[in-house]
């Protein structure tokens, strides 16, 4: 709930003043989300654009998700921009074509083998 994220806030430092002063949120509704009341999603959309954070981060959504093939693929490599990476990733991604890996098309787009 968002009273875990503002309590977050607060044991980084952050007084409830300046998050009322970062949020445009009054100091007192921002106490009383801190004991538990409920708010509207207007008001957590508010904290996580001045916060630069998810909604799912202010009320305490786990962000994580599981990572597709194609982005395993990504993640393994230092170039994302290589002819094999690209292949890999597009037969990830269950691309029916298949890349001409012996050279790129126009303007740096690959050619469809075929």
């Amino acid at each position: 709930m968002i009273n875990n994220f503002l309590k977050e806030l607060e044991l980084k430092g952050w007084k409830q003043r300046e998050i009322a002063e970062k949020t445009g949120i009054s100091r007192c509704y921002i106490s009383e989300l801190l004991h538990g009341k409920n708010c509207s999603l207007e008001t957590v959309i508010r904290f996580a654009d001045a916060f630069g954070v998810s909604t799912d981060t202010v009320l305490g959504r786990s962000a994580e998700r599981s990572l597709t093939p194609a982005e395993e693929l990504l993640l393994q490599t230092t170039d994302g921009n290589d002819q094999v990476t690209r292949a890999a990733l597009r037969s990830a991604q269950g691309e029916k074509s298949l890349l001409n890996l012996e050279g790129e098309g126009e303007k740096g787009n690959f050619r469809k083998a075929g």
